[in-house]
């Protein structure tokens, strides 16, 4: 990735301040985010097992769905999903499907995260003191998200033989 910015001084010619996203900060960065996801989950378990109240596997499914989506999403080179035509070659249409149901299990993580909060977490019928369980489900699975994304755009187009 290479960012390019251009700044005016006066009427002097632009002074271009280039700096490069090597695909290795880019890796870190989503480790460190999918890492903190999971932490955001454990520490969630953690303050609803302090509460005393239940805290069952249905509340790690989201999670489960946007960690498998994160790895789906990035068996996928940029490249391999883009395509100059419509309709494309056979191997370029199973790529963009497999891309399309990888997205489709992280979004369907967030959206099963926030009806969890609500469901359990939310309303005047539920027993809970606190929400932030809930909170955590969510917040994790919006931190796995960004880590997926930050991963798959981090991977450059000319050195991705050796990263992928």
């Amino acid at each position: 990735l290479k960012l390019q910015f251009l700044y005016f001084i006066g009427r002097k010619m632009p002074v271009d301040c280039s700096c490069e996203i090597s695909e290795f900060g880019c890796s870190v960065t989503a480790g460190g985010l999918f890492a903190a996801g999971w932490w955001w989950f454990a520490d969630g378990v953690l303050i609803a097992q302090k509460e005393g109240t239940d805290f069952g596997f249905e509340m790690a499914i989201p999670g489960i769905l946007v960690t498998l989506g994160l790895v789906c999403v990035n068996m996928l080179r940029p490249e391999d999903i883009r395509d100059d035509g419509m309709g494309g070659t056979d191997e370029v249409n199973k790529a963009k499907t497999f891309f399309f149901i990888a997205w489709m299990l992280i979004f369907g993580g967030l959206i099963a995260a926030i009806w969890i909060c609500i469901a359990d977490f939310g309303g005047s019928s539920t027993t809970r003191t606190t929400t932030y369980p809930g909170v955590a489900i969510i917040m994790q699975t919006i931190v796995i998200t960004l880590a997926s994304v930050i991963f798959w755009m981090g991977r450059g187009s000319q050195n991705s033989a050796t990263f992928g």
